[in-house]
């Protein structure tokens, strides 16, 4: 929840900033997003990787408020319940490519397109592997440590946005990839650390 409403913070920014060049009418209340998170463990190849399915959620853009989180909260809780089927059927395709493999090319990317143009914005979680790893696992194969990692994960079908944020050692970044038609995606990312860090204070 504190990820999202970071984000969506930053979101209301970028709103802002096209709608005072004249380029939007107004903003929107809220966006439609498809959320996953992965481990490094599962982008390093390392033993028990993890990765989860994908939820589909109605992210408010609203200054950061107590009222905002609980509503993100509420909409985490209400696709648990609701989304169950969905969840399973992409952590089956994720993991065992079951769906590629089953539907017709033809089927599986209309349904992709639809689902796509429905949640048009892709927000990753990737989460940290200090809890599962020793300091001297962050090297390569040669031996050489790795000081930090840049994880991209690109838009696809009518994804228009891909956010990232990932969690690393001690660091935590947010990564922006954007079509190359939306002007000024550098507002998506500025101002991220200021409000991920001051968010606790608003919901205290």
């Amino acid at each position: 929840e504190l990820m999202l409403a970071t984000i969506s913070k930053c979101l209301l920014n970028f709103y802002k900033a096209i709608k005072k060049e004249g380029k939007a009418r107004q903003i929107p209340s809220s966006v439609k997003l498809n959320y996953r998170n992965v481990s490094f463990s599962y982008l390093f190849g390392l033993k028990r990787p993890t990765r989860n399915g994908v939820i589909g959620l109605k992210l408010p853009l609203r200054e950061s408020k107590v009222s905002q989180y609980k509503q993100i909260h509420e909409q985490i809780e209400h696709a648990r319940r609701q989304q169950t089927i969905i969840y399973i059927l992409s952590l089956i395709q994720i993991r065992f490519d079951v769906l590629t493999t089953i539907i017709p090319s033809i089927y599986l990317k209309l349904i992709i397109n639809f689902i796509s143009r429905k949640f048009s914005l892709s927000v990753t979680e990737v989460l940290g592997i200090d809890e599962l790893l020793e300091p001297k696992e962050y090297v390569t194969c040669y031996n050489a440590e790795i000081e930090d990692v840049i994880f991209f994960r690109t838009p696809q079908a009518n994804n228009s946005t891909s956010i990232i944020v990932q969690r690393f050692k001690d660091k935590v970044r947010i990564n922006v990839m954007c079509d190359s038609n939306i002007e000024n995606q550098h507002y998506i990312s500025t101002g991220f650390k200021d409000t991920f860090y001051k968010m606790p204070n608003v919901l205290n």
